[in-house]
């Protein structure tokens, strides 16, 4: 067996005696070995002659020989060595056990046990998704060509996968006034998040408004695309369009306008809107329109006036826009701004005092047949004038049965109050009904450096529904 033999001379005999003794010669050089049986192991792989000789109780001897093959024992064989290695992703695993080897043959086969009580798994790589997060042991058995077979265990942790984002809802309304449109998308909404920002594109070539409400004015009137774009706190976006028609504002009616735009001596002349100005006769010399403005020029202790007696109105806005060349050195000068002059009853009117101290105090008057009355009087608090200072008095009236009126002035540069400054009522009968505008100045008797150039710039009314 292999190098090794087992020699049996049992079956030696003595005819007339018995076999005394046994020497067995193994052919290789070593010592014989005695013995009915023997057993040898040889050195090395070959073909040997084994002589055995026996010798009878009268010392007579015999041998034989027999030819012997030795073969060198086969190699062990040497187990495969296993390597895996393990990536998780979420609760999918990839397993990769081709690095295994094995040192005298090949890996005959690959079996993964994933320690979830699935079966098992064959091939040098594999996949494995599991139904649960947590750690795992994952263990690759390798199979030799011989069948010898070795193991690694990996541990491996699995997480369940994020959930999905889901895209918010864009959600929008869109109305609109003449050119204008107040657009809402306050109303969008984001299942598993928030809503964190808002973009308008409102279809005109304009750039994108933010927030979750926006207003925007069109150039011209026509049907637009409006579209609000969301995008949640996870980056996802969704978008939702509106169609919107915008159309031109009617036009605004004025009862009167005049911009002075022409040139007249002993007289304002026509005004655009609300007919001729009809001025205080016996002073013409005092009257002229040059340079965008009609220009009165008053005197100590004279009062101008100038009205359009062609406008009829009830409730109004009134907008003048004046300046004056010089401060009054005493007294101050009065400009007056004449909502409402009812024929032959009376009227209502605002008077600005421009005081030689800079100072403005408005007054709010009624005039009823020759009799005029204060009805409220107000210093305006902030304002100063200079020769040459553009000042905007704003004059309203309002209301059925009763007359509020309400003004405001303030200087060019500065905006417009946003409140009016001064506001009375009145209820007297004979001023409840239509009448003209105008202006008119009054400069102190006190003063000595008359006349002061008033100049209206620009005179508008506006009625009221």
């Amino acid at each position: 067996t292999d190098l090794t033999v087992a020699a049996d001379g049992s079956a030696s005999s003595d005819a007339d005696g018995t076999v005394a003794s046994y020497s067995w010669n193994f052919g290789d050089d070593t010592p014989a070995t005695t013995g009915a049986t023997a057993s040898h192991t040889y050195a090395a792989a070959g073909t040997y002659s084994v002589v055995l000789t026996v010798t009878d109780d009268k010392g007579a001897t015999n041998a034989v020989t027999k030819s012997v093959t030795v073969t060198a024992p086969p190699v062990p064989n040497k187990a495969p060595v296993a390597a895996a290695s393990v990536t998780a992703t979420d609760l999918t695993v990839a397993a990769d056990g081709s690095a295994s080897s094995d040192a005298d043959g090949t890996v005959a086969s690959y079996s993964w046990n994933f320690g979830d009580d699935t079966p098992a798994t064959t091939g040098a790589t594999a996949s494995h998704t599991y139904g649960a997060a947590g750690t795992y042991s994952v263990v690759l058995t390798v199979t030799d060509d011989k069948g010898a077979t070795n193991a690694v265990t990996k541990s491996v942790t699995v997480t369940a996968p994020p959930v999905p984002n889901k895209a918010p809802v864009a959600a929008a309304s869109v109305t609109a006034t003449d050119l204008t449109v107040a657009a809402d998308g306050s109303a969008s909404s984001d299942a598993d998040g928030t809503v964190a920002s808002y973009s308008w594109n409102f279809g005109d070539g304009s750039a994108a408004t933010t927030g979750a409400t926006a207003s925007h004015t069109y150039g011209a009137a026509g049907t637009y695309s409006v579209v609000l774009t969301v995008t949640d706190d996870k980056g996802a976006t969704n978008a939702v369009t509106k169609s919107v028609t915008v159309t031109a504002p009617p036009a605004q009616t004025v009862a009167a306008r005049d911009l002075f735009d022409r040139t007249t001596a002993n007289a304002w002349g026509t005004a655009e809107v609300g007919g001729v100005w009809t001025i205080s006769s016996w002073a013409a010399a005092k009257y002229s329109v040059a340079a965008g403005s009609g220009i009165m020029a008053t005197s100590a202790g004279a009062t101008l006036a100038a009205q359009l007696n062609a406008v009829s109105v009830l409730n109004s806005t009134t907008t003048s826009v004046f300046s004056v060349d010089k401060v009054a050195d005493s007294g101050g000068l009065q400009v007056s701004v004449i909502p409402r002059r009812v024929p032959n009853a009376g009227e209502y009117r605002a008077k600005a005092l421009l005081q030689r101290n800079g100072a403005v105090t408005i007054e709010l008057k009624k005039k009823v047949g020759t009799t005029e009355t204060l009805m409220l009087a107000r210093a305006v608090s902030g304002l100063t004038y200079a020769a040459g200072d553009v000042l905007t008095m704003k004059v309203d009236t309002s209301g059925a049965g009763s007359t509020t009126v309400a003004a405001k002035i303030w200087k060019a540069g500065t905006p417009e109050p946003a409140a009016w400054q001064i506001v009375s009522s009145d209820s007297t009968a004979a001023l409840q009904a239509r009448g003209s505008v105008g202006v008119e100045t009054y400069l102190s008797a006190s003063s000595t450096n008359g006349p002061v150039a008033f100049r209206l710039q620009d005179l508008v009314t506006v009625p009221s529904p």
